[in-house]
């Protein structure tokens, strides 16, 4: 079997993995910085094209090699974070060890429907989510669109909104934040936090190549009750059986 399709199998079961594979919570918060992303997406981290306001869409081809911002192929690929520079040539992009998950549309790839989605087996046992992440524009160019930041939980059903990305039409991070109140605490189902392109782009010419990274979820467990709420509701009980009784 020769190399390149060894690289080609090696590819496609990463995108498989990360497909069907979930997000474990555990202690306070869960982080992905997307350093180690030449290796494959990390689990729970799928990438799609064909996105809608209800649906995932198809599984995306995303590239494990190190790809300059200004690469014209449209897909999903390990790039340079912003901090290498906007200067940065291909060789510094490709040396830089603060990695981002890049994106390019293009007429036949995502255009509109790109979507990056992060998939949470459950928030069973947790409380007070706080999403933040950054967004970058990597690579400026005369044709844009906005990227909706949404969610659902249980994996089927249109997903809500909670912030947009668009264009800020020079090179660099805009970071994002949102709190979710008690929307997701204690979910038994999974839950989907994606970042997708759902509108087409507008203007002529190239295309943005736009970057995800340090996607964090923090939270809390729920409090174990105690002993004393025990006997008080056990008292209680007692109680109002004793009334029915006389």
């Amino acid at each position: 079997m020769n190399s390149n399709l060894l690289l080609t199998l090696a590819a496609m079961l990463a995108v498989a993995g990360s497909a069907s594979a979930q997000i474990l919570l555990s202690g306070t918060n869960y982080t992905e910085n997307f350093n180690s992303i030449g290796s494959g997406l990390p689990n729970g981290v799928a990438v799609y094209t064909g996105a809608t306001a209800s649906a995932l869409g198809t599984v995306g081809t995303f590239t494990t090699a190190t790809t300059s911002w200004t690469n014209t192929t449209g897909n999903f690929r390990n790039g340079a974070s912003y901090l290498v520079g906007s200067g940065a040539n291909t060789a510094t992009q490709a040396a830089f060890a603060d990695r981002a998950l890049t994106l390019l549309q293009t007429g036949a790839v995502g255009d509109p429907g790109i979507s990056t989605v992060f998939t949470i087996s459950s928030t069973t046992g947790f409380q007070s989510f706080t999403l933040t992440m950054d967004l970058m524009m990597l690579a400026v160019q005369t044709r844009s669109t906005t990227f909706t930041i949404d969610y659902r939980i249980g994996g089927t059903g249109a997903f809500t909104a909670i912030g947009t990305y668009a264009d800020p039409g020079a090179f660099g991070n805009t970071p994002f934040s949102f709190n979710f109140g008690n929307t997701l605490d204690n979910q038994s189902g999974t839950v989907e936090i994606r970042v997708s392109a759902l509108s087409a782009t507008t203007g002529a010419g190239s295309r943005d190549t736009v970057g995800i990274d340090n996607f964090s979820l923090t939270y809390t467990a729920i409090p174990e009750p105690s002993a004393i709420a025990f006997g008080v509701i056990g008292l209680a009980g007692m109680m109002a059986l004793r009334r029915r009784r006389n």
